[in-house]
């Protein structure tokens, strides 16, 4: 729980629609791997509405969504470079290896 609430304090915008967030309540945290806990570097903060849209279509993952160079650097922006090549990083390996299936 302090891992989830360390991270979510540092960032500002949900990693998928850029919505600015005006409270602790309204981020959720959303595992990159689902295999791994809620490390700094395997969660991006999402707002509810990406949250449930990810969460109810089975075709989408945080890995196979498109996305915008200025909503990225606008989430990284609070956020260590290093943490911001591991989570990006891990984006692309999962869309690789996702890729290697269909």
């Amino acid at each position: 729980m302090k891992r989830k609430n360390f991270q979510k304090n540092k960032v500002n915008t949900c990693f998928l629609c850029g919505y600015e967030f005006k409270s602790l309540k309204e981020k959720h945290a959303h595992r990159i791997n689902v295999k791994k806990g809620y490390l700094d570097n395997n969660i991006v903060i999402l707002c509810e509405n990406c949250k449930k849209s990810l969460q109810n279509d089975t075709n989408h993952t945080i890995y196979t969504i498109k996305l915008d160079k200025n909503i990225k650097n606008k989430y990284f922006s609070t956020l260590d470079k290093d943490i911001k090549q591991i989570i990006l990083g891990k984006i692309r390996y999962f869309r690789s290896k996702n890729n290697e299936k269909d």
